[in-house]
């Protein structure tokens, strides 16, 4: 095997990606990639010294729309492109539906 795909909780996402790059896999993580920033430092320098590719699995990125939209952009088809604004927000869900789970991005 020469790569893994690692879909565990949040919270495992990063000691598992770390195992897997010390063993010389090539990871697939599923999003967050590590807990916080320090992990997420740990776990970008583990990946160049083991000199394997390791990505998050943002899949839009290879979708055909992405693709198009880029060569619209770069075409010029619709003028200069002078800025770019973008608000995401992805309200939390009722409490009701977390009793007893941790609020803890990590966690889920």
């Amino acid at each position: 095997m020469e790569a893994i795909y690692n879909p565990l909780a949040n919270g495992l996402h990063g000691p598992w990606n770390l195992a897997a790059m010390a063993a010389g896999k090539h990871v697939l993580t599923e999003k967050p990639s590590a807990s916080d920033a320090a992990e997420a430092r740990e776990v970008r320098d583990a990946a160049a010294r083991a000199g394997v590719v390791f990505m998050e699995a943002f899949h839009y990125l290879y979708h055909p729309v992405a693709r198009r939209l880029l060569d619209v952009v770069e075409s010029g088809e619709i003028g200069e492109l002078r800025n770019v604004e973008v608000h995401m927000e992805i309200p939390p869900p009722p409490d009701a539906t977390c009793a007893g789970r941790s609020r803890s991005p990590a966690v889920g």
